[in-house]
């Protein structure tokens, strides 16, 4: 059985995949909703590697906020995220099945810099992660 360790590892992996992904779909022109889909998973990836990493059950969730509420304590500076970063949410199901607009290129920045904002709160923990690998 894999450590809490290991997971967290395994899902920081992860979520780099889905960031680079994002980044290259964007950075090609489209399809935007491909692009939000894995910015939002990376985040939502990012977030879940810091609970597996101190021992925290994480959800079967794809909801930004609610992440964010189970990490409390372990990262301070996520307490003072933009409530816009919230908005990733949408993007993990309603966007894949047409619930929202179709995504544009302003919406694919918007998602990469709600990404940033959760990496930049996270930085050091995410560290912590890599450091033990």
């Amino acid at each position: 059985m894999k450590s809490n360790r290991d997971v967290a590892q395994a899902l920081k992996r992860k979520a780099e995949h889905d960031e680079r992904a994002a980044t290259l779909i964007h950075e090609a022109g489209g399809p935007f909703d491909a692009a939000c889909f894995h910015y939002q998973q990376a985040a939502e990836k990012y977030l879940k590697a810091v609970l597996a990493a101190h021992d925290r059950p994480f959800p079967r969730s794809h909801d930004i906020a609610e992440l964010v509420e189970l990490t409390e304590g372990l990262a301070p500076a996520l307490s003072e995220l933009p409530e816009d970063v919230f908005l990733l949410t949408g993007h993990a199901v309603a966007g894949r099945y047409g619930e929202i607009a179709e995504p544009g290129i302003e919406d694919a920045q918007f998602a990469q810099q709600c990404l940033e904002y959760i990496k930049q709160a996270i930085e050091a923990e995410l560290q912590s992660v890599e450091g033990e690998s």
